[in-house]
């Protein structure tokens, strides 16, 4: 079995945006990217497994991987997406950014 590359993206010297969004998180939020990261890399093929999707219409070309995480002292989900970019025919997958999905929904929602 091949096994997965996975790298970051540096914009530019000492700008790693994934390591940056990584450290600003909760520990449950860390835990759950490390795991989706092991399964994906545990599997030759993403196609299916829950935690990897394509992106399709203006964002194609990019894929998410799936961060669902529901944190002890919210009452909602959080949903975060690192965006990557899959090399077809490689087993190389480069993440670019991490963003959270329905935000603004979550902040204006009342405490």
């Amino acid at each position: 079995m091949l096994s997965w590359r996975l790298m970051d993206y540096w914009p530019e010297p000492n700008v790693n945006p994934i390591r940056d969004w990584y450290d600003e998180q909760e520990d449950e939020v860390r835990a759950e990217f490390d795991i989706a990261l092991l399964i994906l890399s545990s599997n030759e093929d993403w196609t299916g497994i829950p935690e990897f999707r394509t992106l399709k219409g203006k964002n194609a070309g990019l894929y998410e991987i799936v961060v669902d995480v529901r944190l002890p002292y919210e009452k909602k989900q959080r949903h975060f997406r690192p965006i990557g970019i899959w090399r077809p025919d490689s087993r190389d997958f480069i993440l670019l950014l991490a963003c959270q999905k329905n935000w603004e929904k979550l902040r204006s929602s009342p405490s």
